[in-house]
């Protein structure tokens, strides 16, 4: 592989990086990384930080305006702690 410099580009880290992140990361189709979003359900034995970090791994890849709320939608979906999901429902009737 071979990374071809443009006029300006040369020594600069960013653009490097911009360029090899590019060619090594394939393209993602938003509205199947959403559908993968919507059927993640946590396991009975999985914890929540292992649940809510890989939220948000899959949620890198959504591009919705707001991935904070779109996560916590998810864990009140999903979760099974009640309380937890009782907790972030009266969090929703914030300003």
């Amino acid at each position: 592989m071979t990374l071809q410099e443009e006029v300006g580009e040369k020594g600069d880290p960013v653009k490097v990086f911009d360029k090899l992140e590019a060619y090594v990361r394939p393209g993602k189709n938003k509205r199947i990384v959403r559908h993968k979003l919507k059927l993640r359900k946590q396991i009975k034995v999985e914890s929540l930080d292992n649940f809510v970090k890989d939220l948000r791994l899959i949620l890198v890849d959504c591009a919705y305006a707001d991935p904070y709320d779109i996560r916590i939608d998810s864990i009140i979906d999903e979760v099974h702690a009640k309380k937890l999901e009782e907790r972030l429902f009266v969090r929703g009737e914030e300003p």
